[in-house]
């Protein structure tokens, strides 16, 4: 199956949550990186994909992320 991978600046953050239905929950600060567990917010927010059904988010540590890209689907 083909992923889209979508690029997402600073400033449209905020714009890419509204677009996945889920910007009510980004502002209530419900999302954490997945591997260090720091909320995710508009000045640390790096990654997200697709795993197990679900979204795991990633900060803007490099050891969150490169954990993130390891994940399997």
């Amino acid at each position: 199956m083909k992923e889209i991978v979508q690029a997402v600046l600073g400033t449209e953050v905020l714009s890419f949550f509204e677009s996945l239905n889920l910007l009510q929950a980004f502002e209530r600060g419900e999302f954490a990186c997945h591997k260090c567990g720091d909320v995710i917010t508009a000045e640390n927010f790096r990654a997200v994909t697709r795993h197990h059904g679900g979204l795991k988010f990633s900060c803007d540590k490099n050891e969150c992320l490169s954990s993130l890209a390891a994940l399997e689907p």
